[in-house]
């Protein structure tokens, strides 16, 4: 557990010193956000989007294309012969996000506190829900990255987050209007479940118990499945 800590630690350090993974992390989520309260639909509908764009972005694009980049040059190769190996390399890179997201979170509720978003008390369980939600895309993003090259990861990563961002936004004016079998095929997409989650606890729309079940089965399988096929070197 001091390995996976450790190692979860330093990437945590490595990300914040990195000016690109700020603005992509930071940055584009803060703008968003500031940019979608300025709507019709205002700061209420503003924070949920915000929130599943910072955790895709976060938990998907960046740490997909740095792991990726990181096999290329071997920085992960010598990890492989640790005690630490996959499973502990997908432990530390989801402890780390967590922490990440925890400062990213806070730092957006704050500017959307600025912009006269006042959230009800059930608003606490939107972290846990990011965080359940982060163990789903890291494990795309690793199962990704670990299984082809800098290259082609690159390119994935990039679709994958364009696809998760449409599926999630789908529901973003009105999920009630949406066919029924569209409105469940978005709760059971990561992004369709935590928007729509995010929106019931923003009191926009009905609780989606699919959208809570499928989310926490995919935070589970996908790491899981993302540590057994994960290669360490190219």
């Amino acid at each position: 557990m001091k390995k996976i800590l450790a190692l979860a630690l330093a990437d945590t350090k490595i990300t914040a010193r990195r000016s690109e993974a700020l603005i992509l992390n930071l940055v584009v989520p803060i703008a968003v956000l500031v940019a979608l309260s300025q709507t019709s639909t205002g700061t209420d509908h503003a924070i949920p989007f915000s929130y599943l764009q910072a955790v895709l972005a976060t938990s998907l694009v960046s740490l997909g294309i740095t792991t990726g980049f990181d096999r290329r040059f071997r920085v992960l190769v010598r990890l492989g012969t640790t005690p630490l190996g996959r499973q502990g390399l997908v432990i530390s890179k989801i402890v780390s996000l967590i922490m990440l997201q925890t400062v990213q979170l806070l730092i957006l509720s704050g500017v959307g506190l600025v912009l006269g978003w006042r959230p009800e008390l059930q608003w606490v369980f939107a972290f846990p829900l990011c965080w359940i939600a982060s163990c789903s895309f890291a494990g795309i993003a690793l199962l990704i990255a670990g299984s082809v090259k800098a290259e082609t990861n690159l390119g994935l990563q990039n679709l994958a987050y364009i696809l998760m961002m449409g599926l999630g936004g789908i529901g973003f004016s009105n999920e009630d209007s949406l066919p029924s079998t569209l409105r469940d095929l978005v709760h059971i997409v990561p992004s369709g479940a935590l928007h729509s989650l995010l929106r019931a606890l923003a009191g926009i729309e009905e609780f989606s118990t699919l959208a809570l079940v499928s989310l926490a089965i995919q935070a589970v399988a996908l790491p899981i499945l993302a540590a057994r096929k994960f290669s360490f070197d190219e």
